[in-house]
């Protein structure tokens, strides 16, 4: 996944709750601040993440 911008990794860490727990901006302003820097230096950030799914039957 990559990220264009700081306000699509707000957006997006808001709206997956169990990823990022009590995410705030308030409270994490200095690590956006630096994400916002390494977004303006090479353009974007990219991220890396395994998804599977559980199929699970009851006997």
């Amino acid at each position: 996944m990559k990220f264009f911008d700081v306000g699509a990794i707000v957006y997006y860490a808001s709206v997956i709750p169990w990823e990022f727990p009590d995410f705030s901006v308030e409270n994490n302003l200095c690590e956006l601040q630096n994400l916002a820097k390494i977004i303006h230096q090479f353009g974007s950030i990219s991220t890396n993440e395994d998804r599977f799914i559980m199929i699970a039957r009851k006997k």
